[in-house]
């Protein structure tokens, strides 16, 4: 229901064309780790929060700290996008912003290396049989980056990155099921590798992203609009 009232909301303003009614997770990060849209609330630890850019607020890390969410963000969706955006302060290996449903067989997760290299890499694991799918985008981790995985189960995912197109990988296998371990933010799944820098806005989304959609949303919220305010 509040998704169909903001996409309503949209379309009269006339403001952005985005699918808002497939919104099911939004982290607003205003001083907590609140789902904005459903009920899968953060637990933080040792995180503070302060401001992205603009309207746009942000969980800073300083490398010991996580956000530990329940588990069914991707709600078992055959289509679905992740969108946040991350800066990396500095990192002497792999730090992991955001890592989904990651058990030893099957997870997507994300991370950056800006102290071996500038690439935001995205990890979709798959299963029958078990397949590791990575894709590298080369940016300055230390810049503030919108990112976004767009993926259609059995078929192919695409990594966009400040709104273009970095990757697009076949997916011969499906997702494994969401499983009974929690999401986490700003750590890997057994929280270390955590990250020295921020996260924005990460947002879920029960529908694959078009090209039109991923650059529309990365405009918007790199410069500093708040697209749920």
């Amino acid at each position: 229901m509040i998704g169909n009232q903001l996409h309503s909301r949209r379309r009269v303003l006339g403001r952005l064309d985005l699918p808002y009614s497939n919104l099911t997770h939004a982290y607003q990060f205003d001083g907590n780790s609140n789902d904005a849209i459903g009920s899968l609330h953060g637990t933080d630890i040792n995180v503070i929060y302060g401001t992205a850019v603009g309207a746009n607020k942000a969980a800073i890390f300083a490398g010991d700290g996580y956000i530990d969410l329940p588990q069914g963000l991707r709600a078992g969706a055959s289509n679905f996008t992740i969108s946040f955006m991350v800066k990396m302060n500095s990192s002497t290996g792999q730090e992991r912003p955001l890592v989904l449903d990651d058990v030893n067989d099957g997870y997507i997760g994300f991370s950056c290396n800006p102290g071996i290299s500038n690439v935001i890499r995205v990890n979709v694991q798959t299963s029958s049989p078990t397949t590791s799918n990575v894709t590298d985008a080369s940016v300055t981790t230390t810049n503030l980056n919108h990112v976004v995985l767009a993926l259609e189960v059995g078929v192919e995912y695409r990594l966009y990155v400040n709104g273009v197109l970095s990757g697009t990988k076949a997916l011969v296998n499906g997702l494994l099921p969401v499983n009974a371990l929690n999401n986490v933010f700003g750590a890997a799944r057994n929280y270390t590798l955590g990250i020295n820098g921020l996260i924005s806005v990460p947002k879920f989304w029960n529908v694959k992203f078009t090209q039109i959609q991923v650059t529309t949303l990365a405009t918007a919220e790199l410069a500093g609009i708040n697209i749920l305010a």
